[in-house]
This record gives structure tokens, C-alpha cells and sequence, in this order.
């Protein structure tokens, strides 16, 4: 026997919901016998969530048996992180060259087309939708794990929510927000602070999903919701994917500066105090515009 294969994933959630589709592409080329491990573990929990329909065995990195694989499948932000003693089949220095869902395709080294990127097979599917969810759910979040400075990913955050809820309720729309305790939105029917699994179930009952660039917008991109992701310096071209995101209305800046994320390290730290982090007052107009586009 040759072995089985291992899929490894880790890091945000976001990171490992992106690399549902290069899994389904790995079963199609090896069959039943791929299992996932997380080699970074904070974020297990949703590990567990993300693919436990889809594998027979998710696993951290201290639960894995070396002997039993052929080889290892080291996705995107694994690439520094691989389960020792296992052989990596095809490794390629992440970049920005290509998106990070495009990345995880590449190295699983089987053909794909353009309706790959959105088969994500039955994920989350033994979640059920939850009852008496708000027609549109607010995430404010960014990674706060981790990360060193706490300050890394906070101009992530989109500085204008309370704005959108008051626009988004004259329109007649009920409102929600979901997350951490620290990431409620003033004025919405507050949902943070539950389990992974409640918000999963959430997402998958509410009309549209709006949101900072966080791992829930890429968890409503598996699940076929719409989602209106708002991006102020990050990267559009490692984080969006428009085969993977087709339900996502993508919003940005206006700004000759933007993005930032890759000019050079930490970048938009150093010039916090020249820029203000602008990128974090994209017009009310702006996402509404999206907003009622995604919505009909």
C-alpha cells in the first residue's frame, strides 16, 4: 500500500477555509485516502469544523503518525511548517503571484478548471441553518492571536460599522453581528461570543454577511452566501479570488497608496501616524452600493 496522504493546513481561519477546494481536488486525484492536520493549532477548533465532513481524520500535528503517510500536501501558510518526516510531494515559495486559493491548487498537482475553485464538497454541511437569524450579519474582526504587536491587524477594521447598521435598518433590514465578545457592533442584535459552530450556523441562515477581511467572509465564500468583505490595505490579489469568492462584492479604497500590505514590511504600522490608516474610512455610500448589488 502506498500510503495515505496528509493535507496540511493552519493559521487563520480564513487561511484554511482557502484550501477546501485544492482538499476536494486532492480527493479527486487520491480518493478517500487524504486526512488533514493542522500544523499551527490556535485556530483548531474551526480546523475541525472546516473539514470534518469532508475526511475521515483531522488531526493536529502531535497526532500524527509519519509512518502511515506517503506524503505530505503543504498548503499556503504551511510552507515553513510541514510535519517532519513526511515527504512533501511539491513545494513553491509563497508570493503574491498568485491567490492564495490558486496557490493551494498548484500544489496539489492535478488538472483543474475554473469550476474547481468552487467545489467545496459537502463542508459544514451536518451544520443546520439557525432559526431567527437578522437578515445581515456584521463581523468586525481581525486576528488578534498570536500576532506579536496587538496592533498588527487593527487596520483591518472597518471604522464605519455603526454607520452601515443605521443605513442598512432605515432600509427596512434587520442586523446581527457575530464574533468575538470584543468585536460587538453598537445597535445590532448581538450574536458574538458563541461557538464556531453557532456562527457557521448563522452565516449559512442570514441574507448576506458583510465583514472586514477576516476568515468569515472566506467561510461564506464555502458556503455560497453572499458576503460583501470590506479591504483596506490588505492584498485583493493574494486574498480574493473571484472563482473561489463568487458571491463576495469586494470593497476598497480609493486611495493611489492602497494596498499596502505588500510595499514592505509592516508597512502600514510604520505610517500610522503620516497616513492616519485612511484606508479605514471607505464611504458609507461605497458599501452600500455593494451591499444592494450583492442583495439582488
Amino acid at each position: 500500500m502506498m500510503g495515505r496522504i496528509l493535507f496540511v493546513v493552519g493559521s487563520g481561519i480564513g487561511n484554511q477555509a482557502e484550501t477546501i477546494p485544492a482538499l476536494m481536488l486532492a480527493k479527486k486525484k487520491y480518493g478517500d485516502i487524504v486526512d488533514v492536520c493542522n500544523t499551527v493549532p490556535y485556530a483548531h477548533f474551526a480546523t475541525k469544523v472546516l473539514f470534518g465532513d469532508l475526511v475521515a481524520n483531522v488531526m493536529k500535528v502531535s497526532d500524527v503518525n509519519p509512518s502511515l503517510y506517503a506524503h505530505q500536501i503543504v498548503t499556503y501558510m504551511l510552507y515553513n511548517d510541514p510535519v517532519k518526516g513526511v515527504r512533501s510531494m511539491k513545494r513553491i515559495k509563497p508570493g503574491i503571484k498568485w491567490s492564495e486559493v490558486e496557490y493551494n491548487m498548484k500544489i496539489v498537482e492535478h488538472p483543474y478548471t475554473d469550476e474547481d475553485f468552487s467545489n467545496c464538497g459537502p463542508a459544514m454541511s451536518s451544520i443546520a441553518p439557525a432559526e431567527g437569524v437578522p437578515d445581515i450579519l456584521i463581523h468586525n474582526g481581525y486576528n488578534k492571536v498570536k500576532v506579536g504587536n496587538p496592533d498588527k491587524w487593527k487596520a483591518k477594521s472597518y471604522a464605519r460599522w455603526p454607520e452601515v447598521v443605521e443605513r442598512l435598518r432605515a432600509k427596512g433590514l434587520t442586523v446581527g453581528c457575530i464574533g468575538t465578545d470584543d468585536e460587538v457592533v453598537p445597535n445590532c442584535e448581538n450574536l458574538c461570543g458563541t461557538p464556531f459552530t453557532q456562527s457557521v450556523a448563522a452565516i449559512k441562515a442570514c441574507k448576506m454577511l458583510l465583514s472586514n477581511d477576516t476568515g468569515t467572509f472566506h467561510v461564506a465564500s464555502v458556503l455560497g452566501i453572499p458576503n460583501v468583505p470590506i479591504f483596506t490595505f490588505t492584498s485583493r490579489q493574494k486574498n480574493f479570488d473571484k472563482r473561489f469568492h463568487r458571491t463576495t462584492e469586494l470593497v476598497v479604497p480609493d486611495l493611489p497608496c492602497s494596498p499596502c500590505q505588500h510595499t514592505s514590511p509592516r508597512h502600514w504600522l510604520k505610517n500610522r501616524n503620516i497616513c492616519k490608516w485612511a484606508c479605514r474610512n471607505i464611504s458609507v455610500d461605497v458599501v452600500m452600493q455593494a451591499v444592494e448589488k450583492r442583495l439582488t
